[in-house]
């Protein structure tokens, strides 16, 4: 189901044949180096998170797989998530992607969605204080830094904001 789409990517909700792309993405500790999450065991654990995905269901939106238009192939995931009373976005790739400007295209995507599509009053975007390149897609897609907080998970956290003007 396609849920968004841009120049070069599509974004839709996960599918079972994604299991191996976010199991190698998740494998490498230079994504996960600043997210607080740990890897997939293996990819049947992977399978079976994006069977129990159940954030489509509680609230319409979440995380979304991000297909390049032009191969077909999977590169990672972006989108919203709604947790403890706030929605942020969120993007994850294979490293093999990094610096294309995908993470950008597709979070603006997913800002997009979830202000005109779902009516989201405003969505946050959270990342470590060290984490430069994900705090330079959040200023580009026109979040304001609002404050620092501490994430049990991560440490210290920049968190950004991005008000719904309609």
């Amino acid at each position: 189901m396609i849920i968004g789409e841009t120049e070069r990517l599509l974004l839709r909700r996960f599918e079972q044949e994604d299991a191996p792309v976010f199991y190698h993405m998740n494998a490498n500790p230079k994504v996960l180096e600043f997210t607080g999450d740990i890897p997939f065991e293996s990819i049947e654990s992977t399978e079976d998170f994006i069977a129990n995905y159940s954030h489509y269901h509680k609230h319409e939106f979440g995380r979304w797989s991000v297909v390049l238009k032009s191969t077909n192939e999977c590169i990672g995931w972006s989108g919203l998530r709604h947790k403890e009373g706030i929605v942020d976005v969120g993007f994850r790739f294979l490293e093999k992607h990094w610096g294309n400007g995908y993470a950008t295209e597709s979070a603006n995507t997913a800002l997009r969605i979830g202000f005109e599509d779902f009516q989201l009053a405003n969505i946050v975007g959270r990342c470590s204080i060290h984490h430069t390149a994900s705090a330079n897609v959040l200023k580009k897609i026109g979040m304001k830094w609002q404050k620092q907080e501490y994430d049990q998970g991560i440490g210290a956290i920049d968190v950004y904001l991005k008000e719904n003007k309609q």
